[in-house]
């Protein structure tokens, strides 16, 4: 955006599969893969125009960009269905998955399945793109005056959305630009006021909206054969529905569901992890608006370079949901089956349904994420210090009236809310400190220091949780059988043999015994085959939502201490050297108490004494599949604690009782430790090589986790991830644990040779991942073989179960060419150039599924690509 007309152009690509090595092992095999992750396609083209619209006072910036990513993931297939079978067939083989093996998957020849529907397959491909335009002004104003402003406008196609542990064709979900829009934009006003003085001043907006959508009838009957009718994956909520709060509901004969609607709800398999038949249901995010104004000035001096400033966000997020039988099926290991008429022989008990307060919609509103600071850089002779203060507000709410009412559904009443008080909002002062001392004057040795507190990052999530209208599920039993309804009474005993009905428990009913059982293992689940309330707060009588949590009044904002002591030394000319120490500390976690049920400590728990509202028992883990014998057949080193431990049920006079209240715990605590060494390079005619080493410790103490004995599934905030981790109950406190540095090394080179050409490499070890192994207790570990509710605890001391090691060595090539004004380039570049093989994630419930990678590092890949500037 100079005065001179300048633009540039970028094209990379991978044009398919065959650009891709295959590191598929026999060990993947073993584990249960049939097939690896991979690439099939990479397009990237960003063209870039800009220059004077009047010269010295306005120019113009545009730019465009479509790139796509098509993939491939582990175990993933599209079959070809056969045409001589029924339909009935076909819906089975969605509803369960099967397992389909390849002598070749990456050319798809000589697959089969071990399913009756399947006669072939071939790898399914993840196709998406985006496609984006930016557009952007700059105008001098004055001398002092300059203002700048921006619109980017995304859009973003996603066919099927789909992974390692989702079924690609009925489970994928659907991303259709035309019903989303992502745009952000942004302005900026620059004053130089005089030679020390710099005025900021700017605003940006974020603009989403989205829908992930269930297939559509043209992507589905591109799979399906003509003479087999679609499924509706978007069938309309029936305008009968009836609604069964409190189940087991006993309907009379007229009363049907087996219709598409219930046939179509999504199953998510707890022992494999697959997600089959239906996507996750229909998304949509309406609206989520952000809006950040900012303001900043600094003043230079010859010691002090001053800085104060406001950043400020606000803004609304709206999210409307509904879902095919307002469920979400949740077999173990398969659809439930009869149990073997032996009453010695084992029958599977840990299915169940999630009974959903569908359909729901919510909207929240952050109100102010602000922050005012100061900040100042002062020059002392051979001492740097850079001291700072900030003052963070975050409120946010809850907008109730925005929504409206919502209608009924399926477990849940036609229910309004009141108006909800503004969730607890903070004010908080957090300074930072950093110092740098020339130890010996000469620039060559620099002592650091800093001491930096952070604020936990919300945004309209934090009032979300708390919406009487969001999102809750109820996990209660099913067993794919008509229960008894004398459960009512007696709380049942949570298994087949003992809940499921016969023609005799069945009389007296609305229709006759034979309507109920005719249902029986049709894998529908209807309304008398699902399993007692669970969460009587949310899913109750009257018309009236209320928030399935709640903070206290004193919830406190989650921070983050985070201290350095390093020093910095010049080896020799142009090298330098590194060596820090980190620290992270947690404090004012959040911890969530149910206060309608009495806690119990894991600590004091005596198998067979009741502890609060929980009965401890003792078990021990002893393999009942076999899964750890046949992975340690495999050869992997898996460390479990032997002897009996404690697991809990819930005391049956609590069943169903929930008042969830989020609390500043003062006994967890989080701990990030970490030693790092690195070094810099600036090696002769331009060359450049960086190397580090990181040592790295994480240590949580969740003993305050209190909600539920046996562990809750809480995010991990020093890894920053979003998958659930099992934390409190057995092992709650890892400091006492001696919990292991892991151990990364990096190395990155970049050099230039003769006639213009430039190599460049990296080499990366990573240590691999903490595993995880929970294990769902089935009910006959439990006193008397029966349950009030589950339990699901973790089988692996933390610290002691990882996955391997793995190192990654990427090189490129590059080749300029220089033609009077124009400057171009071609590059090569080959990501896993030793082609190693290693999984980075896996299956996590113990179960036939558990240890199977569910991500793997790409095999070689060779990617090309074209720039020319002008």
């Amino acid at each position: 955006g100079g005065n001179q007309f300048s633009g540039t152009n970028y094209v990379g690509f991978t044009l398919n599969e065959s650009w891709q090595a295959d590191n598929f092992t026999q060990g993947m095999r073993d584990l249960g893969l049939t097939s690896n992750q991979g690439i099939t396609n990479i397009h990237d083209v960003n063209p870039a125009i800009g220059g004077p619209i009047l010269q010295d006072r306005l120019w113009y910036f545009t730019s465009a960009r479509a790139i796509s990513v098509d993939e491939l993931f582990a175990g993933a297939f599209q079959p070809t269905l056969r045409t001589d079978v029924s339909p009935e067939v076909i819906q089975d083989y969605f509803k369960r998955g099967a397992r389909i093996t390849c002598e070749d998957p990456n050319t798809s020849t000589g697959c089969v399945g071990n399913h009756e529907a399947i006669a072939g397959a071939e790898r399914a491909v993840a196709e998406q793109h985006v496609r984006s335009v930016l557009a952007r002004l700059t105008a001098q104003v004055s001398q002092r005056n300059k203002v700048s402003a921006y619109l980017d406008r995304i859009f973003k196609w996603k066919k099927r959305e789909f992974s390692a542990t989702r079924e690609p064709i009925q489970a994928a979900g659907f991303r259709d630009p035309g019903q989303a829009n992502y745009h952000t934009f942004q302005a900026k006003w620059t004053s130089t006021i005089s030679s020390r003085a710099l005025l900021e001043v700017g605003y940006s907006q974020v603009y989403e909206r989205l829908l992930i959508a269930s297939q559509t009838e043209e992507a589905l009957r591109e799979v399906f054969p003509a003479n087999i009718p679609l499924p509706n994956l978007r069938a309309e909520t029936p305008g009968n529905l009836r609604t069964c709060i409190a189940t087991p509901c006993y309907w009379d004969a007229g009363y049907m569901q087996t219709g598409d609607w219930y046939r179509n709800a999504v199953i998510g398999d707890l022992g494999t992890g697959l997600q089959t038949n239906n996507y996750w249901g229909d998304i949509w995010i309406t609206p989520s608006d952000r809006f950040y104004p900012n303001a900043a000035f600094s003043y230079v001096t010859g010691s002090h370079n001053f800085k104060v400033g406001m950043q400020w966000s606000f803004g609304n997020d709206g999210d409307t949901r509904n879902r095919l039988g307002h469920i979400n099926m949740r077999p173990y290991n398969g659809l439930p089956q009869p149990c073997d008429p032996d009453p010695m022989m084992p029958c599977e008990d840990r299915h169940g349904v999630d009974a959903l307060n569908y359909p729901t919609s919510w909207n929240t509103t952050v109100r102010a994420d602000r922050g005012i600071y100061v900040q100042d850089t002062w020059t002392l002779d051979r001492l740097t210090i850079n001291a700072g203060l900030r003052w963070d507000h975050f409120e946010s709410l809850i907008n109730t009236f925005r929504t409206g009412d919502l209608p009924g559904g399926r477990f849940i009443n036609a229910r309004s809310a009141p108006e909800i008080p503004a969730t607890p909002y903070w004010d908080d002062i957090t300074p930072r400190l950093s110092v740098t001392y020339d130890l010996f004057g000469d620039a060559r040795t620099a002592l650091k220091f800093s001491a930096n507190k952070f604020m936990r990052p919300y945004a309209s999530g934090h009032a979300e949780r708390y919406s009487p209208y969001r999102e809750v599920g109820d996990r209660r039993d099913w067993f794919d059988c008509v229960l008894k309804p004398s459960i009512h009474q007696t709380g049942g005993v949570g298994n087949p043999r003992g809940d499921c009905a016969t023609a005799a428990d069945l009389m007296g009913l609305p229709a006759s015994p034979e309507h109920y059982l005719s249902t029986n293992y049709d894998g529908i689940a209807q309304d008398h085959e699902i399993g007692l309330l669970g969460n009587s707060t949310v899913f109750r009588p009257g018309g009236v939502a209320v928030p399935a949590s709640r903070p206290a009044d004193d919830l406190q904002r989650e921070y983050n201490w985070e201290y350095n002591v390093g020093v910095q030394h010049e080896l020799l000319p142009r090298v330098s050297l590194n060596i820090g120490w980190y620290r992270r500390v947690f404090g004012d976690i959040e911890a969530r108490s149910n206060t309608l049920l009495q806690s119990c400590i894991y600590a004091d728990a005596r198998a067979g004494v009741p502890c609060g509202s929980w009965i401890p028992f003792a078990v021990n883990f002893d393999d009942p599949g076999g899964h750890v014998a046949r992975l340690r057949a495999l050869g992997q080193d898996i460390t479990i604690p032997s002897g009996e431990f404690l697991a809990f049920d819930l005391d049956p006079a609590y069943r169903g009782l929930v008042n969830n209240l989020d609390v500043t715990s003062d006994i967890n605590r989080n701990y990030y430790n970490g030693f790092e060494v690195s070094m810099n390079a600036r090696l002769p005619n331009g060359g450049n090589i960086f190397g580090g080493w990181t040592a790295s410790q994480h240590i949580q103490d969740t003993c305050g986790l209190i909600v539920d004995p046996n562990g809750v599934s809480i995010e991990d905030p020093i890894r920053g991830s979003d998958e659930g981790i099992r934390r409190g109950g057995r092992w709650c406190d890892q400091s006492s644990l001696g919990m292991p540095f892991r151990h990364d090394f990096k190395l990155f080179a970049t050099y230039p040779l003769p006639y213009d050409f430039e190599v460049s490499g990296s080499i990366q070890a990573y240590s691999g991942g903490e595993r995880e192994l929970t294990w769902s207790v089935p009910s006959s570990y439990f006193p008397g073989g029966t349950r009030t509710r589950g339990a699901t605890v973790q089988l692996f001391q933390p610290g002691t179960n990882f996955l391997p090691y793995w190192t990654q060595v990427d090189v490129s090539l590059r080749r300029l060419f220089r033609f009077n004004n124009i400057q171009a380039s071609v590059q090569a570049d080959l990501y896993n150039a030793l082609n190693a093989a290693v999984q980075t994630d896996e299956t996590e419930s113990y179960g036939g599924a558990w240890g199977r990678p569910t991500r793997l590092l790409q095999g070689r890949i060779l990617r090309t690509a074209f720039q020319l500037n002008w």
